[in-house]
């Protein structure tokens, strides 16, 4: 225990040294751009690499690497971990950490500089082994290093990546590897810190939609942290998806940004890197700026007000409103809907997402009934703006059967009814409610999947041995109430099952049974029977009951001259 005060101070322990080889990843990737960071540093202009297969060996490669920097003039600092040697302006600028040399642990190195010579070990790079350095007679320009890796492919693969975004030209066995600027593609750039900014909705360089984006580039070393994209650019075809705004970030002043070291593969979140975010979220909305119109949220839009960047209201982009598929794998049967910028807001109706009764409305818009109004889908992240919070919405339908609820009617009545009524509401900003009626030939609860419950007025248009209406009555109940049960058979298996509840039902409803069992005959004979019958030249099939069994019915094939077949 002890008896006094005292201090403490912060040192490294020496075992360190000894797990220096569990620094780094020992990955190839990481080992070029250690070393073209270092070249960079060393002032550079161009980077020569050659790999080559080592005779007698079926995999290990033999790669040199060799710049025209300044040199390394105390070979000391190669094994010092953690001091890098550097001159006091590069340490301000760049931020070294004199770990990067690590990267080759476990390899091992031969290095050459100026007129100095040593070939560094593994068990060296743990402190284990004092490698010499000889002086002699040949003079490298800048510096070479010589180490060993396997599979010649992978290696190339692995320095053209490295190269892609590296500010200095690389060349692999003399030809100059490509290079491209980062932010090609940007629609809008700026520089924030130290750090160059890129706006666009698709980058051109080794990017994708459909994979994480290594979205900050420190002088060809790439890495991910993550950023928010901002949907809300307006699509050449309205039909599509909303564009969104997506960032990379250039680094041109390491020293103003700390990575995570040793090998730097994510970024420290610290006050200066929080900042950065802000400002470079302030950057994403002068993005927007810069459009002629946007589709921004309300809270986006809100959002760049608090950093500064006024922009204008969203554009008045709206989809029309069509009833939903109960099962969403299945066809929307009154068309697609379609989105457009509205010029004349005067007109529109909002639909309420979660409305009763939409598909009893769209079969009453689509059988006569009017609205002076087009109808469009909510679009919640457009709340707040004026424009959006002033259109009137539809907001409930009450179904009326001949003057009662529609559920006590449905629940007292078994026959057909007179009129069936739609009682809409619609509501608007400092107005009372409306209220309009709107007739309708049929209602179906949209609540009861997989159970057609509906009811249609005496004397529909369907009533007649075609089924001829407005629409399809069957398709109607199979769109408003059917839904894939992922528990039983496939969708399509469910599907054909349904339909042909469906068929049975409506048969009885309006056909009546007569015309329902005719119905159902004509469909059992499928191409097949009527080919057979034509072949075998039936011009009657007669059904007669068996006597013994009342399910049982026996067939007769009579031919044309009423001969028996």
């Amino acid at each position: 225990m002890q008896a006094t005060n005292y201090t403490i101070h912060a040192k490294v322990g020496s075992g360190i040294l000894s797990k220096a080889d569990r620094l780094f990843r020992n990955d190839d990737a990481g080992i070029f751009v250690e070393l073209l960071q270092n070249s960079r540093r060393a002032g550079a202009t161009s980077v020569d690499v050659t790999i080559e297969e080592l005779a007698g060996s079926s995999s290990l490669c033999a790669v040199t690497v060799q710049d025209n920097g300044a040199g390394i003039r105390n070979f000391e600092q190669l094994l010092t971990l953690g001091e890098s040697g550097w001159s006091e302006e590069t340490q301000k600028t760049e931020d070294p950490a004199g770990m990067g040399f690590y990267s080759l642990c476990l390899s091992g190195v031969e290095v050459s500089s100026g007129n100095q010579y040593t070939n560094i070990s593994p068990e060296a790079f743990l402190g284990k082994a004092d490698p010499a350095v000889e002086v002699r007679d040949g003079y490298i320009e800048g510096t070479r290093l010589r180490f060993s890796r396997p599979s010649k492919e992978v290696l190339q693969a692995a320095l053209g990546k490295a190269a892609l975004f590296y500010p200095l030209e690389v060349r692999l066995h003399g030809e100059t590897l490509p290079r491209y600027d980062f932010l090609e593609g940007a629609i809008h750039r700026e520089v924030i810190d130290g750090i160059e900014v890129g706006f666009t909705t698709a980058f051109c360089r080794d990017w994708s939609y459909y994979s994480q984006d290594q979205n900050w580039n420190f002088y060809g070393a790439r890495i991910h942290e993550s950023f928010p994209s901002f949907e809300g650019v307006l699509p050449a075809d309205l039909q599509q998806h909303l564009l969104c705004v997506y960032a990379r970030f250039n680094v041109l002043e390491t020293g103003r940004i700390k990575l995570q070291l040793p090998d730097r593969r994510s970024v420290i979140q610290d006050d200066f890197f929080r900042t950065f975010e802000k400002k470079a979220r302030a950057a994403a909305y002068r993005c927007f700026q810069q459009q002629r119109q946007h589709v921004l949220s309300f809270k986006d839009w809100t959002a760049a007000k608090n950093l500064g960047v006024d922009l204008p209201a969203a554009a008045t982009m709206l989809t029309t409103w069509s009833a939903l598929a109960s099962e969403h794998d299945g066809t929307q049967m009154f068309g697609d809907d379609k989105t457009s910028i509205v010029s004349d807001l005067t007109r529109v109706l909002l639909v309420d997402s979660d409305l009763a009764n939409v598909h009893t409305l769209q079969g009453a818009l689509h059988s006569g009934a009017k609205l002076d109004y087009d109808l469009y889908r909510e679009n919640p992240s457009f709340e707040g703006y004026a424009w959006y919070d002033a259109l009137p919405r539809l907001s409930d339908v009450e179904i009326v059967i001949d003057g009662l609820p529609a559920k006590e009617f449905l629940s007292t009545h078994n026959a057909r009814p007179a009129r069936i009524e739609l009682d809409v509401t619609i509501t608007e900003a400092g107005r009372d409610d409306c209220v309009l009626t709107l007739p309708a030939f049929i209602h179906v609860d949209s609540d009861e999947l997989n159970c057609a419950c509906f009811v249609a007025v005496d004397q529909s248009p369907w009533d007649n041995a075609e089924l001829a209406g407005p629409f399809p009555v069957d398709e109607f109940l199979i769109y408003a109430t059917f839904s894939y049960c992922d528990e039983g058979d496939t969708w399509q298996t469910q599907m054909d099952y349904y339909e042909g509840d469906i068929e049975r039902l409506v048969n009885e409803y309006f056909r009546g049974p007569r015309a329902s069992l005719v119905a159902l005959l004509h469909k059992g004979l499928s191409f097949d029977a009527t080919s057979l019958a034509a072949r075998l030249q039936v011009s009657q099939i007669k059904l007669t009951q068996d006597q013994a069994n009342q399910h049982r019915w026996n067939v007769e094939l009579v031919g044309p001259e009423g001969q028996a077949i």
